[in-house]
């Protein structure tokens, strides 16, 4: 009782400060995506939020009854000055479902929220220390994505640990997300949703490769077409079977989910994190000492993280991701991407 007590306090007190931030919220979401309408989809900073919500005394005040509900361990002591009567409850009881805001201004919310519960010393590119952060940042991405696949992928057997790899940094990965303030598993896992444009450019975009990448198998590998399902059905199956859960959800959580909430703040232009994230991505498959690994990764890799910049859903983009895993496998791209085949 006194549990289920807490997280219905905790989300009364999220809730409180969406109704505190409103009028703020809607005022900077619009200006920051007006001022440049490439960040639409991606969420902008708190240090932006803040700067566009002005200095005003209105914008000032709704700060503070924000850092106060936030920050207060009563609930109804920084609950004065909200007319509650203006706001309806959502029906699915979701903070910020309530105040009619657009996806990208719940997510500048949001940051509003996280930016006012972050204590000090919190790992972010802000304050006195933010070109020691810079190079820390960049630095894990040297060493994770070029570093490590170099030293794994021609100094030491492949096969096994290429998988051990892999595993091992989703470990690190999810030990950051978690520690990240006001992250969510649940939200992470069905993000903003998709919407109906985004959903027919993920359908058209696969029907178009399908026969690109059939086109590829008999140029590259004519032998190798369809032979493993022929071949091999019974471990074909298991593939088909194990290879979204063992293989695509820990790269789904290290290169879009871990990548875009870690190194968000490295870039502002969204088009340049995607384009290092691809990068990273398919840089890391330089393991399997062919190019056409690589190259296949590198690009799937950009959309993918277009996908995920958009929808921000870690179960969506697993899903795009093994259509394409599958559909290679089934082909005989798969030989390219297989541990067993590296010599």
């Amino acid at each position: 009782m006194a549990c289920k007590c807490a997280e219905s306090s905790a989300e009364h007190q999220v809730d409180l400060a969406y109704r505190a931030l409103c009028p703020v919220v809607l005022s900077a979401g619009d200006t920051i995506i007006n001022a440049d309408p490439d960040r639409e989809s991606m969420a902008p900073t708190p240090e932006e939020g803040l700067s566009a919500a002005g200095s005003s005394e209105s914008a000032q005040s709704a700060l503070a009854e924000a850092k106060s509900v936030v920050s207060a361990g009563n609930c109804s002591s920084a609950s004065g000055g909200i007319k509650k009567s203006s706001f309806k409850k959502a029906p699915s009881g979701k903070p910020g479902d309530n105040l009619n805001m657009t996806s990208c201004q719940r997510r500048v919310a949001s940051h509003f929220l996280v930016y006012l519960r972050k204590p000090k010393g919190d790992p972010r590119l802000r304050g006195d220390d933010v070109y020691l952060q810079t190079i820390l940042l960049w630095s894990e991405i040297i060493g994770f994505f070029v570093v490590v696949p170099l030293v794994l992928g021609f100094l030491l057997p492949p096969r096994l640990i290429i998988h051990v790899s892999l595993w091992g940094l989703t470990v690190y990965a999810i030990y950051r997300l978690c520690r990240s303030p006001g992250f969510s598993w649940a939200h992470l896992w069905n993000g903003e949703g998709l919407s109906r444009e985004l959903k027919k450019l993920i359908v058209a975009r696969f029907l178009l490769l399908v026969p690109a990448l059939f086109g590829l198998t008999l140029y590259l590998a004519p032998e190798r077409l369809f032979r493993f399902p022929l071949d091999r059905p019974v471990l074909w199956t298991v593939v088909m079977l194990l290879y979204p859960i063992l293989s695509v959800v820990p790269q789904e959580i290290v290169f879009r989910a871990f990548f875009f909430e870690r190194y968000r703040p490295l870039f502002a232009k969204q088009t340049v994190l995607i384009a290092i994230s691809a990068f990273c991505f398919g840089f890391t498959h330089i393991m399997f000492r062919n190019p056409v690994a690589p190259a296949l990764t590198f690009i799937s890799g950009v959309m993918f993280a277009h996908s995920y910049a958009h929808h921000g859903s870690l179960k969506w983009v697993v899903a795009e991701h093994a259509a394409y895993g599958c559909l290679i496998f089934t082909l005989g791209l798969g030989w390219f991407f297989f541990a067993g085949a590296v010599r």
